[in-house]
């Protein structure tokens, strides 16, 4: 489905609780409703299911829509000739907060990227936020280290164009140690299966 198709139906969904988002989307007319309602239905139960929250007090906090890449597939016409049909996809991202804990406020972000790598669970730690993270609440200590490891995992998101494009052995001294130490970073905050 496409990124359009699919943010006609976000846009109306975005910020309401959950049974009233499943019953919107029961209600909408439009066929990209059903694959979203799987989504929103499967999102709740893993947030009830894996952190124990209620599906009453649920509400999308986030939901967001990126255009995906283009499939291109070809269909045969006469006489041996093709004809190409590209069919648009998108990336669909929902967000729930439990209002039960809402004191907490903390975003769980999961990424498609450390999935890919073979890194569970995917939670990314750049995006995710947290409301306990202060130095108010923790030490200071703890808040300088959190800020120097955020620091050294958003350098090597930096640096990993240039790794794709030159490699990793271009790179100044400094640069591959970075490098090399948010790897580390990486399979430290995981499981890492591969």
């Amino acid at each position: 489905m496409s990124a359009h198709k699919a943010r006609r139906i976000i846009d109306q969904i975005n910020g309401r609780s959950y049974e009233e988002t499943l019953m919107i989307l029961e209600l909408m007319p439009y066929r990209a409703c059903y694959p979203i309602f799987k989504l929103v239905y499967s999102t709740a139960a893993n947030a009830s299911h894996n952190r124990g929250f209620n599906e009453a007090s649920l509400v999308i906090s986030q939901a967001a829509v990126n255009k995906g890449t283009t499939l291109k597939r070809l269909k045969p016409r006469a006489r041996g000739r093709s004809y190409l049909i590209k069919r648009p996809t998108c990336h669909i991202t929902i967000v729930l907060k439990d209002l039960e804990f809402a004191h907490l406020d903390a975003t769980t972000i999961l990424s498609r990227g450390l999935a890919a790598k073979g890194i569970y669970p995917v939670v990314d730690p750049l995006d995710s936020t947290s409301t306990m993270l202060q130095h108010r609440i923790i030490d200071e200590e703890h808040y300088e280290t959190m800020q120097r490891v955020k620091q050294s995992l958003q350098r090597y998101k930096e640096l990993q164009g240039i790794i794709a494009t030159l490699g990793l052995v271009e790179l100044f001294k400094e640069d591959r140690l970075t490098v090399v130490r948010a790897r580390k970073v990486e399979c430290f905050f995981s499981q890492p299966f591969s």
